[in-house]
């Protein structure tokens, strides 16, 4: 009982604030945007920096255009691939963190990780690197805020749990 009144008397305050109408109070929302199944190079750098990414911009092997950041919460260096681009809108971008191992992985962990996990890939190079690597394909009406969403699973839960099973 004492919860629900705690709740109308929060509500009575928002809606009677100065400068706060009821309309207002009732649909008041995070700031995002809603992109238009593409994001540009500039949106994706803006969008990390804005949510504690550092970003630096630099080239793949290829020659594309790539940004290259550190994830907050494990602390991991990644790079952000643009694909499937109509000028400078690109409907696909990839997350890709490796790292240099003492030891190689077994191929039975890999596969494991990539048979037991949905939303990383692993795999290792002819030299013996280790890669995780994640997609996210955006569409028509997906938001700033989904991006962010995944970036947060890609860093909290993917990488932080990739680099404790694999060993890295």
């Amino acid at each position: 009982m004492r919860v629900g009144i705690l709740i109308l008397a929060a509500v009575m305050f928002a809606v009677t604030a100065p400068g706060v109408s009821a309309k207002t109070a009732r649909t008041a929302r995070p700031a995002t945007t809603v992109i238009s199944g593409a994001i540009t190079r500039d949106e994706m750098a803006a969008l990390l920096q804005a949510n504690g990414y550092p970003v630096t911009r630099a080239k793949d092997s290829q020659g594309a255009q790539i940004i290259t950041t550190k994830a907050p919460t494990s602390g991991q260096e990644f790079d952000v691939y643009f694909y499937d681009c109509t000028g400078e809108r690109c409907a696909t971008v990839e997350f890709s963190a490796g790292w240099t191992v003492k030891t190689p992985v077994l191929l039975e962990t890999v596969n494991a990780w990539n048979r037991d996990k949905r939303y990383v890939r692993a795999y290792t190079d002819k030299e013996g690197a280790l890669f995780a690597e994640a997609d996210l394909m955006l569409m028509s009406g997906d938001t700033t805020a989904q991006i962010v969403n995944y970036l947060k699973l890609w860093d909290k839960s993917l990488l932080v749990e990739f680099k404790q099973r694999l060993g890295v």
